[in-house]
């Protein structure tokens, strides 16, 4: 009954190639899965703010199936499968046993639930991480069968997966096998007749006029025409719509931007958040709900502007929440993002390492290589705490957050800093670690939480928390010295461009290496060391000499990182 590559090579229309599949398919030692345990902070809130954080984690899963679609065109009818199989009454280890006793084979069962699995976790059949495609151990049969079992042969989820086959399986022609534009991959935020050049110059277009793409997705939809459609409950038919459909014609092209995307889950969105508002226990709070209802409804992202202002002077709240749409890791052009909805628990005890880290941040700012015209001219202090998830409608639960992205709204209303506790007690390893030897794995075992705390709040405080965009009119370009030439800077930002917008598609790995820098540059400050409960004089014999067990187990997780980070390249 088990599937053999040779097989499955067949079954993807790659005959011969074993190697492609093994590479692709769901790993043969099985998915891992992790309990991200909220109890304990759950049971610490009152009954009024677990009915708030009840009804945003309701508002944040309600958007989930955005993320779908968002990823590729079959992902959305796959996450619906995955749903219609693994619903209640039954427990997901009921269903199992239940799959492989009709299908006659317990592995075959145990690997259809692992794709499932896989599918709820990163929200589509790509990486969240990678981009790159993954397919089942299974025959095509075999995941037909898997299906019909888990419904009861309902004929409609059995048509549906029969429906979804070709795309589940299909690794031909290669650009299937990842996300990216042209020859180079697949996207669903753009129709497959858009190249990347005519998506760069549709975004052309937009940044001139001041139109955000970060809700959007683009069509191509005749010769040089093409439509932008906002996220929005409201479409350009209502009356109460805050956008109607604006034609603009530049360089030769057509741009037709209107409201209406996703309005369906919008609208769902929209309304929990209105519930949760009964239940808020702060002004600001309500009005960073009003704000987002106003932006879910019409879908004026200046609207989600001002709950992130709201959001940001909420300090210290027992329930933090943030939803939206936020990152734009999957969209190749990089100024689309995903939808993305979260709601924690704040971990009262780690939160007061990360608040002497903040009292500590104006003095390790003047530490960085580069002069204080790079920096704002005053650093405002964020909110930064530890949080444990109760609810993270994504493709993918980080380590640690930072938030808005938005530059206007951090430059002058600041930003929050998120460390997600119970992820980080989740992905804590506990036995041999791949690429070190055995006393180095065991040194990175037993260090790696105490290195992680200090990593992940110097790299969401310091390193995105730090900088500044120099931007035209706003600056002096002959005062500030560029510390890589030694002489006056000799570019900037244009009014109305952000990083997003310049850097693209390698925007947001350029910022995050940019924090990761910052965060080794100053993992081994004395005080640093002492905010997080570490003796920087107690140097054990482990690491290089003289070197802290805190900052060398930081440093040889950055270059493990660097080493499995290679399993996406391409």
């Amino acid at each position: 009954m088990v599937v053999t590559l040779e097989q499955l090579a067949k079954e993807c229309g790659v005959e011969g190639d074993v190697e492609l599949v093994a590479r692709v398919a769901v790993p043969e030692g099985g998915v891992p899965f992790q309990q991200l345990d909220c109890a304990k902070a759950w049971a610490g809130l009152t009954a009024q703010e677990q009915r708030y954080a009840h009804h945003l984690a309701a508002a944040s899963w309600a958007g989930a199936p955005i993320s779908a679609h968002q990823c590729s065109r079959e992902s959305a009818s796959l996450l619906h499968l995955v749903q219609r199989c693994f619903r209640g009454p039954r427990t997901v280890a009921d269903t199992v046993a239940a799959i492989g006793a009709a299908v006659g084979s317990a592995d075959v069962a145990q690997r259809f639930a692992e794709y499932a699995a896989s599918v709820l976790g990163n929200q589509g059949n790509y990486l969240s991480f990678g981009d790159s495609k993954f397919v089942p151990r299974l025959t095509r049969a075999q995941f037909v069968a898997c299906v019909r079992a888990a419904t009861g042969g309902a004929e409609r989820d059995v048509a549906l997966a029969e429906r979804v086959c070709d795309a589940v399986f299909a690794l031909c022609p290669p650009r299937v096998r990842q996300l990216g534009f042209d020859d180079a991959g697949v996207s669903s935020y753009y129709t497959p007749d858009m190249t990347k050049r005519e998506a760069e110059a549709v975004q052309a277009v937009l940044d001139r006029h001041g139109i955000s793409s970060v809700n959007t997705r683009c069509s191509k939809v005749g010769p040089s025409t093409y439509r932008v459609v906002r996220a929005s409950a409201n479409t350009d038919t209502d009356k109460d719509t805050a956008h109607t459909t604006t034609r603009l014609e530049e360089d030769g092209i057509v741009v037709v931007v209107a409201s209406g995307d996703f309005a369906p889950y919008m609208a769902r969105v929209a309304a929990e958040l209105e519930e949760a508002a009964r239940w808020a226990g702060t002004d600001e709070e309500r009005a960073m709900l009003r704000a987002y209802v106003e932006h879910f409804r019409c879908g004026d992202v200046e609207a989600h502007k001002e709950s992130q202002r709201a959001w940001v002077r909420d300090r210290c709240p027992a329930v933090e929440a943030n939803i939206g749409f936020v990152e734009t890791y999957r969209d190749p052009l990089g100024v689309r993002a995903e939808w993305e909805g979260w709601v924690a628990v704040v971990d009262k005890a780690l939160s007061r390492s990360f608040a002497a880290l903040v009292e500590l941040a104006p003095a390790l700012l003047a530490r960085l290589p580069w002069g204080a015209a790079f920096e704002k001219a005053r650093f405002v202090q964020p909110d930064f705490t530890a949080i444990d998830v109760v609810a993270f409608a994504s493709s993918g639960v980080p380590l640690g957050i930072n938030l808005p992205n938005y530059d206007d709204v951090r430059e002058h209303a600041g930003f929050k800093n998120v460390s997600l506790a119970n992820v980080l007690r989740a992905a804590a390893p506990t036995g041999a670690v791949s690429f070190l030897p055995a006393p180095l794995s065991d040194f990175y075992v037993a260090h790696f939480a105490a290195a992680w705390d200090v990593g992940v709040g110097l790299h969401e405080l310091l390193g995105h928390g730090s900088g500044r965009l120099l931007v035209e009119g706003a600056f002096e370009p002959a005062a500030v010295v560029s510390p890589l030439t030694g002489r006056p800077v000799a570019s900037w930002y244009r009014a109305g461009q952000t990083y997003d917008s310049v850097f693209k598609q390698r925007a947001s790995s350029l910022e995050e290496c940019r924090a990761e820098c910052v965060s080794l540059v100053l993992c081994g400050e004395p005080e640093v060391l002492r905010a997080f409960g570490h003796d920087p004089a107690a140097v054990a014999p482990a690491g290089p000499a003289g070197v802290h067990d805190v900052v060398y187990a930081n440093y040889l997780q950055m270059a493990r990182a660097g080493l499995v980070a290679l399993e996406h390249y391409q």
